[in-house]
């Protein structure tokens, strides 16, 4: 008979998942990946917004990081043989959003709230209540709170990666400009 483990040593291991989805959470490296999927799998912000988030996000997110490469690359092995591997851009990409979805699941609603910059006090039903206690609940408007709350992070995820992508490609085409156009002393000594 398997050993039970006592309400301590389930809350110590709720914890720890917990601990290391906040810090998947607040890495810039996964959520970047994360929100390029999201942008792509909505199809719902058009070429403009793609293409700032590829060239000021995605691009400089994966040159230099060859551990999301590795991570897709040694998961799509074919019955675990070494060797037999493959990965597409949109396999990591889809990889680093699983790993933001499956980390909302263990945290606590006032820690997604705190992501977001969110200083609320949350109303008793829920305060340093797990998403993961939710989503095993019957109750019905706990059923909405959970997709209002995880729909919600995602949603503001996105919208602040986005207004970065978009606020670095003006910063661009501003220093672009001012470069083109700017004065050039050496010019005018000939």
């Amino acid at each position: 008979m398997a050993d039970k483990k006592t309400p301590e040593e389930m809350q110590r291991e709720k914890e720890e998942k917990r601990n290391i989805a906040l810090d998947n959470l607040r890495s810039n490296e996964i959520s970047d990946l994360a929100v390029a999927y999201f942008i792509e799998k909505s199809g719902q912000y058009g070429e403009g917004v793609s293409s700032a988030y590829e060239n000021f996000k995605y691009i400089p997110t994966m040159q230099g990081n060859e551990k999301h490469v590795l991570n897709s690359l040694l998961s799509s092995r074919q019955d675990g043989r070494r060797y037999s591997g493959n990965v597409s851009e949109y396999k990591i990409i889809q990889d680093s959003a699983e790993i933001i979805q499956g980390s909302i699941l263990n945290v606590k609603i006032n820690d997604i709230l705190e992501l977001m910059g969110s200083s609320i006090k949350l109303g008793k039903k829920y305060e340093e209540k797990y998403i993961s206690d939710i989503a095993k609940s019957e109750n019905k408007e706990d059923k909405e709170t959970l997709n209002l709350v995880i729909g919600g992070y995602i949603q503001y995820l996105s919208d602040k990666k986005i207004s970065e992508a978009i606020s670095l490609r003006a910063k661009r085409t501003k220093s672009g400009l001012e470069e083109m156009l700017m004065e050039n002393p050496k010019e005018e000594k000939k």
